[in-house]
């Protein structure tokens, strides 16, 4: 018998040579989902205990919303979806370095997200400077991209990267053989990755 409560049911379907077909999991049931509760059930019902009212919708929106991708054979469950979250810029300077060897650092990228670093320049102002070196540290360990040998007084210099960093990563310069009070800086951009589970 019918029960007279009324709400709706979210049922994942998927259209096949025009055939509307409901959506299974790997044990063959259909995952529902109560609307505004959030509960999800085990559905099994009589086609005489119910009434579907249809609405027209693309059937990868619907799935896809739900973090499912089709992976050739079935529609499966996705374990992460990637999704862009912002440009990255970041400037970093010193005006008045201690002598000897000094690095600036770009902020640490924080939990839930990955970023991706494109380019930076690095320029010093310093006549003692003899050598800058460009890289990333991470967990598993510090990562140079490049490296100059006498670098010009004031002069700027681009590198092109292509550094993914994860959870506590971030980029940094190397300046050598400052004299106390020389002035540094550090320019960063790429872009911000949200990463949801």
């Amino acid at each position: 018998m019918a029960s007279e409560a009324q709400g709706l049911i979210y049922v994942p379907v998927w259209v096949d040579a025009g055939v509307i077909k409901a959506l299974v999991d790997d044990n063959g049931r259909i995952p529902v989902q109560l609307g505004a509760s959030g509960i999800t059930l085990d559905v099994n019902l009589e086609s005489s205990d119910i009434t579907l009212n249809t609405e027209e919708q693309s059937p990868l929106t619907s799935i896809q919303a739900q973090g499912y991708g089709y992976d050739g054979s079935a529609w499966k469950k996705q374990g992460m979806i990637w999704a862009y979250k912002d440009t990255y810029n970041e400037y970093v300077s010193d005006l008045s370095t201690v002598a000897g060897t000094v690095t600036l650092q770009g902020t640490a990228v924080p939990a839930g997200e990955v970023w991706v670093i494109t380019g930076l320049t690095a320029v010093g102002y310093s006549a003692s400077m003899n050598q800058l070196a460009v890289g990333f540290i991470s967990a598993v360990g510090t990562f140079f991209a490049d490296n100059v040998l006498n670098p010009i007084n004031g002069q700027l210099y681009p590198v092109k990267v292509d550094f993914r960093l994860n959870v506590g990563d971030y980029v940094f310069v190397n300046f050598y053989n400052l004299t106390a009070t020389d002035g540094i800086h550090l320019y960063m951009w790429g872009y911000k990755m949200k990463v949801d589970m």
